[in-house]
């Protein structure tokens, strides 16, 4: 009989371990491996707080057909500001985007002459908060965006509590057109080529 060397067993225990750790963690490092833009806002809702929307620029996926899938989190905008004003280093990190000519997805494709370089910076500020783990999301949804017939079709839904737990999730698969000047628009405008 055979016996296997010793490092061997050690080897395979190690990989063994590390791929339980990814498994057992890759949900809370999502935040890690995004790269939230942001997309725009939306009006208060139900329960009367604005949210922003931010898409995952890391992890589109264009398709061969020319349409776009891409996730898209919504944060209580209040809680966006509140993690800008608390953490000074957001705001020294826009400014050194700012100075290094970075300009985010959304005012690229929404050219507004009459922005103020403030909420450019703000803009940016957003960015940098929303992809911080403290920025908890309302809702995360995954969409499909038909470039060519300018419609949108909400793959998947998840919506979260305000202590992060999930309190509902859903699957459609009905294509709305897009509504002028809405979060889909915006991302037909940045995401679409």
């Amino acid at each position: 009989m055979k016996r296997e060397p010793r490092i061997g067993a050690q080897w395979r225990i190690g990989i063994l371990v590390l791929s339980a750790v990814g498994f057992l963690t890759g949900f809370q490092t999502d935040a890690l491996r995004a790269n939230w833009k942001y997309a725009g806002e939306s009006s208060p809702g139900i329960e009367g707080e604005k949210t922003l929307a931010f898409y995952d620029s890391e992890n589109i996926e264009y398709l061969a057909d020319g349409n776009v899938k891409v996730w898209v989190k919504n944060v209580d905008a209040s809680e966006i500001e509140e993690t800008v004003s608390g953490d000074q280093s957001i705001l020294k990190k826009a400014g050194d985007k700012a100075a290094q000519s970075y300009y985010p997805p959304y005012f690229l494709a929404n050219p507004d002459s009459s922005e103020s370089a403030d909420s450019y910076i703000a803009m940016i500020a957003w960015e940098e908060a929303a992809n911080r783990a403290t920025a908890k999301p309302r809702a995360k949804r995954l969409y499909e965006l038909n470039c060519g017939e300018r419609k949108i079709l909400t793959i998947s839904t998840i919506l979260y509590k305000s202590d992060g737990t999930t309190s509902y999730s859903s699957d459609f698969d009905r294509w709305s057109p897009l509504i002028p000047d809405s979060t889909g628009d915006a991302l037909r405008k940045i995401l679409c080529r």
